[in-house]
């Protein structure tokens, strides 16, 4: 898979293998260790990012906690820039430190990015932290 990131003031690729992407990221050892991925004998999810070497690409996406107000994308729910970029680098340098920092990636927080992404089959799985708030702005 190739993943490129195409931001309006620079120009910026990452590349990266067979992987798995992060669009909102809550959990690091539950992301980890998800198992999503086939064994060597082609059993299905058998096999974790960690167990498979795989390699995983962050990114920051507030619009995910859009609500529709009519026709019309809120994003009061979303956590303020100046909360969440540190909450977003703390959960990096988690999954860096669990893991192989070179195979954790990630985007410019806050900019504008066109990301490419291929999927291989139609799975798409949501993690809800079950222990924290349900207003994100309360998070510190």
């Amino acid at each position: 898979y190739t993943f490129q990131i195409d931001q309006r003031d620079v120009e910026y690729y990452i590349q990266v293998g067979f992987s798995l992407i992060l669009l909102c990221v809550f959990r690091v050892r539950k992301i980890l260790n998800l198992r999503l991925f086939e064994d060597e004998n082609g059993r299905t999810w058998s096999k974790s990012v960690m167990d498979r070497d795989f390699e995983v690409l962050c990114v920051s996406q507030f619009t995910l906690q859009c609500v529709l107000k009519g026709n019309k994308p809120d994003f009061h729910a979303a956590m303020p820039a100046e909360l969440a970029q540190p909450f977003y680098n703390s959960i990096l340098e988690n999954m860096r430190s669990s893991y192989k920092p070179e195979l954790i990636k990630d985007g410019t927080f806050g900019g504008y990015m066109q990301v490419h992404i291929q999927n291989d089959g139609p799975v798409t799985i949501e993690l809800r932290s079950p222990t924290g708030p349900s207003d994100l702005k309360q998070v510190t």
